[in-house]
Parts: C-alpha cells; structure tokens; sequence
C-alpha cells in the first residue's frame, strides 16, 4: 500500500469544478483542501470512506454565486439524497477538516443551502486566516444516520489505554448504545491501521446508516480534545 504521507504533487492547471472523491486532483491539499485530500487518500488505499465530490473553490478560480450556480447543484445532484457537506481548507499543520464546520442533510436543494450559509458564514469567523489559502466544498453521501462516531488514535508515546472511540446519535433521547462491542473493536482497528498508514495519529469520524454499515466522513491529525 502507498504511504498517505508521500503523494505527488499534481499538476493544478485546468482544474474541473466538481472533482469526485479519490479522482484526480482530489489528493493535492493546494486544490482541494486539507480534509478533503485526507479522504482521497484514505479512499485510494482502501478505506471505507463515503463516496462524494469536491468542489475546488479556489483552485478553480469560482465566487460564490458561481459555485451555487452550477457546481454544487451538480455535486448534490449526483447523489440525490441526504449529504453532508464540509469545508475542506488548508492549514499549515495539514490537519484535516479540523474546526471546519460541517453539515448534515441536504435532502433537498433548499435545506442544502440554508445549511451552507450558514456553514461558510461560520467559517469566515472561525478560521479568517484560512479563507485567504486553498479551500473547497465536500458532498458526501450519508444517508440515515443512525450513529456517529469519533476514533481518536492515540498518541503512540503519550500516556493512555490507545485507541478509544466516542459515539453519538441524532436522536438525543436515545440511550442505546449503537456500535456495540464489536463495532468498537473494529473502530479502533481501523484507527491503528490509518494512523499507520498516515505516518501520525489520527482521528476518524464514521457515520452508520440504519442498516448498520459505516462509512469514513472525515480523516484527520490526532487531537487529544475530540473536537463538536
């Protein structure tokens, strides 16, 4: 397998507006951000990551009016159903979505941009040094959550018991533990095997749909504060 941490820089010129998730380009963090060449890697050695696409903003020289215009709508139409949608900026530290924020549903058009507005308009308050680098738009499919988690890695020489996993569900009057036992323990497996792959920890965020399969949504840098 190709180690995550030595992909090749691409050559950026002609750059499309809607890039599906491990295609080309989708792995340069100068096109499409941080998070989202995480993923692409991730996706290129075989991991469960949700399928998508990005929507290189910068890279490909589009506004805003632009993006609603065309390319997002072709991205969400292209998967038809409901979506998360992400910022994917670059960062100095390369440390994935980070405190990018994120957004779930966009069943239809119209809630996708409500979430969208908002998400950008947090964003620009959030991370003001970022918006002037590299960014771009994740859509990837996540049909009916049902539970979500958080693997965080570990860090290989700090103290602690290793990987550990955090779950959560939409419903918050739910008390049932989803994942279950052997789900963690797979959870955490996964965890080791990217962490070895990236050449650092790492923290997964996994969604699982009703019938119980789980798909990657985010890749990223360890960090010891699981982050909302």
């Amino acid at each position: 397998m190709r180690h995550l941490a030595h992909e090749p820089a691409r050559d950026d010129a002609a750059v499309p507006e809607v890039i599906p998730l491990g295609g080309p380009h989708s792995v340069n963090p100068q096109i499409v951000g941080d998070g989202a060449a995480l993923l692409s890697r991730a996706l290129r050695v075989g991991f469960p990551v949700a399928r998508g696409f990005v929507v290189p903003v910068t890279a490909a020289g589009m506004d805003v009016a632009e993006v609603l215009g065309g390319a997002l709508r072709e991205a969400w139409a292209a998967i038809r159903g409901s979506v998360r949608i992400a910022v994917s900026a670059t960062c100095p530290a390369g440390g994935g979505f980070g405190a990018s924020p994120q957004f779930y549903d966009g069943s239809t058009w119209s809630g996708l941009l409500d979430g969208l507005y908002d998400m950008l308009a947090h964003h620009r308050l959030e991370n003001p040094a970022t918006t002037r680098l590299p960014w771009s738009i994740v859509v990837q499919d996540v049909p009916d959550v049902r539970c979500s988690a958080l693997v965080m890695s570990g860090h290989p020489t700090g103290w602690g018991q290793g990987a550990s996993v955090w779950s959560g569900s939409p419903d918050p009057d739910d008390p049932r533990d989803w994942l279950g036992w052997t789900r963690r323990r797979r959870l955490r497996r996964l965890a080791r095997e990217a962490a070895a792959l990236a050449g650092h920890p790492v923290d997964l965020e996994v969604v699982y749909d009703v019938r119980g399969s789980g798909r990657i949504v985010d890749f990223r840098r360890y960090n010891p504060v699981p982050q909302a």
